[in-house]
């Protein structure tokens, strides 16, 4: 699966992302604009631009990722050509920023170490937020199988 990452207010040409604009994509970013009744994205003849939404847009084959611009990485540059490493050091930051500033409005509990993927491979951050999420299932139903062996082993001793 191929993900494009745009950042707000970020144009970029379809030839610059080897997308035509009659690519079945683009017809289902119309849709997917027509059905919301706002553009999420705007599409243009030769080109998309993201608008100020955020987040993760899966479409078929292809997911397009659209950040905000909070790059604090000074060697990240959003406006570099996509898969450069300044521009894979804007994303990596804006994607941690993002995820800082969502574990923040949501009470998430993010350590650094759960964002260090970003920077040893490609990822979207809603891959990562699906990682984050089955980490801490995982960490429950421990806790929780681990309780109850706790209650089952303290009942028997009880009962004996």
């Amino acid at each position: 699966m191929q993900t494009i990452t745009l950042f707000e207010h970020q144009r970029r040409r379809y030839e610059d992302l080897d997308l035509a604009p009659d690519h079945p994509v683009i017809e289902r970013l119309a849709r997917l604009n027509n059905e919301q009744g706002a553009e999420l994205v705007l599409l243009g003849r030769k080109s998309l631009k993201a608008t100020q939404h955020v987040g993760v847009i899966h479409l078929g084959e292809i997911t397009l990722q659209i950040l905000p611009k909070i790059d604090y990485d000074p060697a990240g540059d959003a406006d570099s050509y996509e898969g450069t490493p300044s521009y894979v050091k804007a994303a990596n930051s804006a994607t941690r920023n993002l995820l800082y500033m969502l574990s923040y409005a949501y009470g998430l509990k993010i350590r650094e170490q759960d964002a260090a993927p970003l920077a040893r491979q490609p990822s979207n951050w809603f891959d990562l937020l699906t990682r984050l999420f089955a980490r801490d299932l995982h960490k429950k139903s421990n806790k929780e199988f681990n309780e109850r062996i706790f209650t089952r082993k303290i009942f028997r001793e009880t009962v004996k």
